[in-house]
């Protein structure tokens, strides 16, 4: 961006006076924006009026266009047990129904956990529960088994997620102490079951609140763990045997290497082994109390001859002392050999015992009183663990399927809902006695319809005459931003809402959609007997010209109807039809229904200038809004270019003055100030 100088020599607000030159083209711009927004508005109000009437299109009259809409039926039940939907299939009888089960979705309640203090949610199952780590237990919900293994890190919120993932509803209440698990669904099909595969198992549902008499196969569980035992009895002699392997090995690798350093008749005997030691010890005592002699006689000698022969004595001396003690190094190591030997073989001993104690105590293969010992502490660990948890068990309901007798068929549903020869029949709550139904015509159901049809179409067609009448709001231009400031908001509330009120005023594709629909509902239907019938025959009618009120000339009024003050009082011919022919009543509004439907799908074809399913030319505004925004942002630039242009103007004269002045003081310089 250029450097702009703004009156630095002049003295002139050259900002203000640009924004003058340029505002001719800044006024077209928020003349282009406030076309733009305008016309959004004019979108928005198309959208909401096609809505209305894709909503009539797509609800009302698709529902009304088939003759099969009019078989309309209802059954009205002796007891309020029961609620009872009607098809157009349902026979018109009386018939007998008795409620003999209600469906029901498995619960089980856990039992309150026992422990020293409250467990929360993020509590530890093992060091607060006392659960053994890897203890498992299997949730099992519509034939699929989910295992659940609790190990040093789970906690009870862990614990109550991987039973909700294995397709149950659970949840541990912490306030309570409890867990509470319920099935997805009612009846048979919803029950589930939580099951333990072991003892520890078995513990970690008693510990958890979970154990039930369906939670576990007591024969099972003792079988598994008398597996279990008999494998750990295996592993038992298995260990001693190779121990006792090992020893031994290692007591003959031990032998093999003393023979082979002291030789095939080595000494073994331990008593000449520490005679021979104490004898060599008191060798090389004798030698080193004979050099303290010769020491002693060496320090008194003076004569050079005595010395020199002392000398001679003491390195012979010394000399049979590193023999001697060669000699008691070599009798103290063959003495710890020989002893590391013994412990070998001490240990090689110990080892055959209990390889021995091993076999007596675990060889169930061989030995039927160790087999039946294994069996008999499977059983009891199995009975201890269901005698600790009796008192304090979960509590379990199945679920049920509900069953009816229906004419004296019985019927089975996972739910309280069954479907029956057009007859949707509820459960509401148990009933002991005979429930009677009486299926008749419902003559009030298909006068509703109608009644319904008439009021959407009025609606509709009361809101496009109100926006085509519309007064004129030509006195309402768009409000600049400046002009906004000097109102209040609820002033400038009004004036938009006068604005847009106005937006389709004479709107010609508005007034042809009001115009065809009138035109049909105006037409009549033509019947299968080429006879042509009109809203009028069924005292439907629309009200004179100067009793209706603006906007409500198009709109039709049921004779009787107590909910239209206006023709309340008439003979009510709806009724009446419906009553003695309700099959030409069903022919001519399915007929009507589906010219109207037919005229309003061809006017919401897509078009290249509409989409499908909409009445006004969406795309075309759409394209013309896009349009502004090309418009908006040529004009920016022409209003940036043309202040630029201005600007340079002003700044080639600022700098023509700043030289212009830079001369002057010079000039003035020359000549000496007055004194």
């Amino acid at each position: 961006m250029a450097i702009r100088l703004s009156g630095l020599n002049s003295g002139m607000d050259t900002d203000a006076i640009v924004e003058e030159l340029v505002k001719a083209k800044s006024q077209k711009k928020i003349t282009l924006e406030q076309d733009q927004k305008k016309l959004s508005w004019k979108q928005d109000s198309w959208k909401e009026i096609n809505s209305k009437i894709y909503n009539l299109y797509s609800t009302t009259l698709s529902d009304m266009r088939l003759k099969s809409d009019y078989s309309k039926k209802m059954t009205k039940a002796s007891s309020d047990a029961v609620t009872i939907l009607t098809d157009s299939i349902a026979p018109e009888a009386v018939q007998t129904l008795k409620i003999t089960n209600m469906a029901k979705a498995a619960y089980l309640t856990g039992a309150k956990l026992n422990s020293t203090g409250k467990v929360g949610a993020t509590g530890l199952a093992t060091e607060l529960l006392g659960i053994k780590a890897g203890s498992k237990f299997t949730v099992t919900v519509n034939g699929k088994d989910t295992e659940i293994e609790i190990s040093d890190t789970t906690t009870m919120a862990q614990i109550a997620d991987a039973v909700k993932e294995a397709g149950v509803n659970c949840n541990f209440d912490s306030k309570n102490q409890r867990f509470y698990i319920s099935a997805k669904e009612t009846g048979e099909k919803g029950n589930f079951a939580i099951k333990a595969a072991d003892a520890d198992g078995m513990d970690a549902l008693g510990k958890l609140g979970l154990l039930t008499d369906t939670s576990y196969n007591k024969d099972d569980v003792i079988a598994g763990r008398v597996e279990a035992l008999k494998q750990e009895y295996k592993t038992a002699i298995a260990n001693a045997t190779k121990k006792h392997t090992d020893l031994t090995a290692d007591y003959d690798a031990a032998v093999a290497a003393y023979a082979e350093k002291y030789g095939d008749d080595a000494e073994t005997d331990p008593d000449v082994l520490q005679a021979t030691v104490d004898e060599k010890s008191l060798a090389l005592t004798t030698l080193q109390d004979e050099l303290t002699v010769l020491q002693a006689q060496l320090d008194a000698a003076t004569d050079p001859d005595e010395i020199d022969t002392l000398n001679a004595s003491i390195e012979a001396k010394n000399a049979e002392i590193a023999t001697a003690q060669l000699q008691l190094d070599v009798a103290k190591e063959q003495q710890t050999a020989f002893e590391d030997l013994v412990s070998k073989n001490d240990a090689k001993d110990a080892a055959a015992a209990e390889l021995a104690d091993a076999i007596s105590l675990y060889d169930w293969e061989n030995d039927a009183d160790v087999l039946a010992k294994l069996n008999a502490d499977a059983t009891k660990g199995v009975d201890d663990i269901v005698k600790a948890y009796e008192k304090s068990k979960a509590t379990f309901v199945k679920g049920e399927d509900a069953s009816i007798v229906l004419n004296d068929v019985t019927y089975t549903s996972t739910g309280n809902n069954f479907e029956i020869n057009g007859l949707t029949i509820t459960l509401n709550h148990a009933y002991d006695e005979d429930i009677t139904l009486t299926t008749t015509q419902d003559t009030s159901g298909v006068y509703d319809m109608i009644k319904k049809f008439m009021k959407d179409y009025n609606e509709l067609v009361n809101e496009m005459d109100k926006l085509y009448n519309a007064e004129s709001a030509k006195d309402y231009k768009m409000l600049t931003d400046e002009e906004k400031e000097t109102m209040k908001d609820d002033e400038i509330e009004e004036w938009e809402k006068k604005i847009k009120s106005a937006l389709l005023r004479k709107d010609s594709t508005l007034g042809n959609v009001s115009n065809a629909m009138k035109m049909v509902m105006a037409s009549g239907v033509t019947m299968a007997n080429g006879k042509k019938m009109y809203l009028s025959e069924f005292g439907i009618n629309t009200l004179s010209y100067f009793s209706a009120a603006d906007n409500e000339k198009g709109a039709y009024h049921i004779d009787g109807d107590p909910d239209d003050k206006t023709t309340s009082s008439a003979d009510d011919k709806l009724k009446v039809a419906i009553a003695n022919n309700p099959d030409e009543v069903a022919e001519f509004f399915s007929g009507l229904a589906k010219n109207l439907y037919d005229k309003l799908g061809g006017l919401m074809e897509r078009t290249e200038f509409s989409s499908a399913f909409t009445v006004y030319n969406d795309k075309q505004m759409q394209t013309e809004y896009d349009q502004y925004k090309d418009k908006i942002k040529n004009q920016e630039k022409q209003i940036a270019t043309w202040e630029d242009f201005y600007y340079s103007k002003f700044t080639r004269m600022e700098k023509a003055m700043a030289e212009l002045n830079s001369k002057t003081s010079a000039i003035a310089g020359m000549f000496p100030s007055n004194q």
